[in-house]
């Protein structure tokens, strides 16, 4: 949202890694005996690295990160499509993060979230 100009970021940094680099870091983390979460709220700064599972979409989260698998089940082939690439990684597209916005609306962050893409969209159809 904030390299589209839309909101400054939230309390973390969300990233989905290839399913492969996803195991391998988890491998690792497992050695230094990672936290594991209950339940789902998995915002905010973690000083000690803590994995979680959310119906499938596992994180694992230290500091202001949060390292994915997948989000709501679509991984890291289907969200790099048409992505913008910057130093080491790739910043979801629009339609893409419109999309992933669109299916969470029923918390009122996403549907602002919501809102402020579909107005940017629109601005730039009609600049």
């Amino acid at each position: 949202m904030e390299y589209y100009g839309l909101r400054k970021s939230g309390k973390d940094v969300d990233f989905v890694l290839s399913r492969s680099d996803h195991k391998r870091l988890r491998d690792l983390m497992d050695k230094l005996n990672m936290k594991y979460l209950k339940g789902r709220n998995t915002s905010g700064y973690k000083d000690t690295p803590q994995f979680v599972d959310l119906y499938g979409d596992q994180g694992i989260l230290i500091y202001e990160f949060e390292l994915w698998n997948q989000i709501l089940r679509f991984d890291y082939d289907f969200l790099v499509e048409n992505a913008t690439e910057k130093d080491k990684y790739f910043i979801i597209s629009l339609e893409k993060l419109l999309f992933l916005k669109a299916l969470g609306l029923k918390k009122k962050k996403y549907l602002d979230d919501l809102k402020l893409i579909v107005q940017k969209v629109i601005d730039e159809q009609y600049k």
